[in-house]
This record gives structure tokens, sequence and C-alpha cells, in this order.
């Protein structure tokens, strides 16, 4: 009651405003190792509304972005963003995956969780996994997705935050993987979807492919006490570290 009296005599900039002007530890940090890779493009993976995007981008990046978002609704906030800035790109409506055909997404209330998975039993119940409907969209892999929308890029910097769905489009992109100085991965360290790939399977995933962790950081804005049921791991190509 006090803050909201304070806030209308002294205008104190919200905290998203805050967030813009004073990038936090993680995303400046994750930006620098991002462009120390030598990456010439950012792939924006499971883009929403561009929310990684414009952290990056606040945080000093200058590569060019390409992000893809299968859902209708963020998928036009998210092109409404790019397009005030010339060297950011967003793929017509779409899924990755392993193989080209149709994905059906289950839309979930939070839709920053929404997957082509179901809710693992023990999230069921979670408020942020109700299932408000699906959308079903048109699947590509990653490698046809360059091919076709970065025919020039030559190092891509993955970033995958595809809710269980890493493994599978990892299988469709060998020579995506096998050109990344790194990826940027959001890991389940407890399971939200039936199914879903566990931390420790894609992390043997990754090292087998020439990767290694250099960098891990919560994935929810604000600290809170308790446990972290996800956290997003930065790696790098073995050999160029």
């Amino acid at each position: 009651m006090a803050k909201g009296w304070l806030r209308r005599l002294v205008p104190f900039p919200r905290r998203a405003t805050l967030r813009r002007w004073f990038p936090s530890f993680e995303t400046r940090n994750i930006a620098h190792l991002i462009a120390r890779s030598g990456a010439d493009l950012l792939v924006d993976a499971g883009a929403n509304e561009g929310q990684f995007a414009r952290r990056m981008r606040a945080a000093g990046l200058g590569l060019p972005i390409l992000s893809v978002e299968p859902l209708a609704g963020p998928h036009g906030v998210l092109s409404a963003h790019a397009a005030r800035d010339p060297a950011w790109q967003v793929a017509p409506r779409l899924a990755l995956g392993g193989s080209a055909g149709r994905a059906v997404l289950h839309r979930y209330a939070d839709h920053t969780l929404s997957s082509v998975l179901a809710p693992h039993p023990r999230a069921a119940g979670s408020p942020a996994l109700g299932i408000e409907g699906t959308e079903e969209v048109e699947r590509i892999t990653l490698d046809a997705l360059l091919a076709a929308h970065a025919p020039a890029a030559r190092r891509p910097f993955l970033k995958l935050d595809v809710q269980g769905a890493e493994l599978d489009i990892l299988a469709g992109a060998p020579a995506a993987l096998s050109a990344a100085p790194g990826l940027l991965v959001e890991l389940p360290l407890m399971p939200s979807y039936a199914g879903e790939p566990g931390y420790l399977e894609i992390l043997g995933a990754l090292d087998s492919a020439g990767f290694v962790p250099v960098y891990c950081a919560r994935v929810v804005a604000r600290r809170r006490l308790g446990p972290w049921l996800q956290m997003d791991c930065l790696l790098l190509r073995r050999d160029g570290i």
C-alpha cells in the first residue's frame, strides 16, 4: 500500500524498465560468452514473445538473430518487436523437430511452457500447466530452417528453450550442431513433461558432440527460496575454449 502511494508521488521505473536499463549479471555474461564464441548468428528457438532476444540486445549483443516460435499469439508479439530491429529476423510460424511433418502443441496457461509434450504426472496439477487448447503447425528440422532463412550463417549459436524437445531438435540438426560454437539450453532439474529427456541425458549428448558447460544461470527472473526446477546452461565447443 505504501509502495503504491509513494509511486504516485515519485516516478520510480518499473521492474521491467530497470531490467532494460540495467541487465542482470547473468544476462550480461551470457551475451558476453555468445559474443566471444565467434558466432555469426544467434538462433533463438522457442522465442515466445522475444524476451531472450530483447535481453541480449539490452546487454549489447549485436549479432543477427533468427527467432522461431510456433504459437500464433506469441508469434505475433515477437514479430512486432523484431520489426523495430533490422538485424532480427522471425521465421514463419513453425515448430522444430527431428524430421519434417506436422506438430501439435499443447497451449498451457503459462504460454512460455507450451510444448509438444503433455505434463508429467508430478507437475500435472500445476496451474501454469493447465491446458488451454492445442495448435497444429508445420514442423521442420533446424538444418532446413537455416538453409532457408540464414544460408550465409557459418557459425550459428543455438539457444534452445523448447520444453522437452531438445534432443529431438538436435537429431534434425547435424549440420548446425557441427558448425555451432556453442549452445544455450534450458535443462530440467525435475521433470515437467511426460517423456522429456533429463538434464544428464541432454548434457551427455552434448558432451559426445564436443561441448562442455561453462556457465549456468537461473531461469526465473526473481530470486526465491527453494529448489530450482530448471537452469539455463551455456556450453562452448571444447576445442574452442
